[in-house]
Order: C-alpha cells, then sequence, then structure tokens
C-alpha cells in the first residue's frame, strides 16, 4: 500500500507470534524498549574490549557512563510493556 509506513521485519515477527503488542502506545514502548536493549548491547560491547585492555575513545567514556540510565530505562519500559 504506497503511503504506508513499513514495519521492521523483527515487529513484523512479533506481531504475527503475537508477542508484540496491538495499540499504537504498546508498540512504541516496544520499539524504545528495542532500542534500549540495543544500547545496552553496545555498552557491553565496549566494556569488554574496555577489559581487554583496549582504550576508548572520547566519545565512546560517556556512552559506558550511562549504563545506570540505560539500565533503569529497559526496566521501566518492561514493566510498562507487561501492564
Amino acid at each position: 500500500m504506497p503511503g504506508k509506513k513499513q514495519q521492521s521485519p523483527d515487529v513484523e515477527a512479533k506481531v504475527m507470534e503475537g508477542a508484540a503488542p496491538s495499540s499504537p502506545v504498546s508498540l512504541v514502548i516496544f520499539k524504545r524498549l528495542r532500542a534500549a536493549r540495543k544500547k545496552l548491547n553496545r555498552i557491553q560491547e565496549l566494556e569488554a574490549r574496555l577489559a581487554g585492555g583496549t582504550p576508548l575513545t572520547e566519545e565512546q567514556t560517556p556512552v559506558v557512563a550511562g549504563k545506570t540510565a540505560v539500565l533503569a530505562t529497559i526496566v521501566s519500559r518492561d514493566r510498562a510493556a507487561r501492564a
């Protein structure tokens, strides 16, 4: 359908399984939760590099420092998604 926004394959798969929310608000929460989990994965990758002895750049240091905020976001959005 022209003009209709396409969903990502992950969202479409979740919708097909019944795991993704059906309301627009729930879909936004689901997408933001997914984005926060991606940020956490990136932080964990940077921490592993740091533990391996690779120094972080000036741009990467604040990303790792924001881990607590990302974890809090994941917890709050996960609760909202389950409600």
